[in-house]
């Protein structure tokens, strides 16, 4: 039973309060730049491409969640929303004739087995094949997910050409752990999360530059400056943002969902 299935379940009983709010949960695929193709900035703009977003988050993740309008989510520090990227799958077509791959290319999809992550990917599999990036999924427990992810190697001679089902929470609620962690060179898996090895001098010196100074109009440039260049860079096809879903009994009082998926209980108390 999906989300929204189990959302109207739910609003249909008398005696269940809804919870509903925005996250600060980013959901994307990670593409692996060390593989040729996806180092060419064309093959990843061509993948933004190609995603109806729009699908995705109706049927994939049972609707809820947001379009993906920046690599920060709206609700972290110095978050700067970007043109969302349009579905044109003719556009990518031309990208990709363009970066010499008409005939297109394999990769391996790579996700955790729950069975959202799973829909998402099935469906992300079936829209990029109509512009010739196929390939079978692997799906495994989330253990086994990131233990793949980690195993990959900056100097492989042969690199996976994958696509993953990534997903982030940045729990400082900070613009720095939204991003140097996922796509600064120094990130690169085992240190951080950068599991699609993305490099580029401009954003390890905006990264830098926001992480540098306790001036919050400083790292406001910063981070905005970086969130302008890397949406247009594509390190990742861009999916949505969680909207936070929960559900509880009216007599269960001091229970709320945090942004970043946990929740706090510290005043939980039953009433009568």
């Amino acid at each position: 039973m999906c989300i929204r299935d189990r959302l109207k379940i739910a609003e249909n009983d008398s005696k269940i309060d809804i919870i509903k709010q925005p996250s600060i949960i980013a959901r994307y695929l990670v593409m692996n730049t060390r593989y040729k193709p996806f180092a060419d900035v064309r093959v990843r703009r061509a993948v933004n491409y190609a995603l109806d977003k729009k699908s995705i988050i109706k049927i994939g993740w049972g609707g809820a969640a947001t379009e993906a309008d920046s690599i920060l989510p709206p609700n972290l520090q110095f978050y700067k929303k970007q043109a969302v990227w349009p579905y044109d799958p003719e556009k990518a077509k031309t990208l990709m004739k363009e970066a010499g791959y008409e005939k297109g290319f394999e990769v391996v999809f790579l996700t955790p087995n729950a069975s959202n992550r799973l829909r998402v990917t099935e469906m992300a599999q079936q829209q990029l094949a109509k512009i010739g990036i196929t390939g079978k999924i692997e799906s495994m427990d989330i253990a086994s997910f990131y233990n793949k992810l980690e195993s990959q190697k900056v100097d492989d001679a042969s690199p996976l050409p994958f696509i993953g089902f990534g997903g982030w929470s940045a729990s400082t609620g900070d613009a720095d752990w939204g991003t140097r962690p996922l796509i600064s060179t120094d990130a690169f898996p085992p240190a951080m999360s950068n599991f699609g090895f993305f490099a580029d001098k401009k954003v390890d010196d905006f990264i830098t530059a926001g992480l540098a100074s306790a001036d919050p109009d400083v790292r406001k440039k910063a981070y905005a400056d970086l969130q302008d260049y890397v949406w247009a860079q594509a390190p990742w096809g861009y999916l949505f943002v969680d909207t936070m879903l929960a559900a509880k009994t009216k007599n269960l009082k001091g229970i709320y969902p945090m942004p970043d998926g946990a929740f706090s209980v510290e005043s939980a108390e039953l009433t009568d």
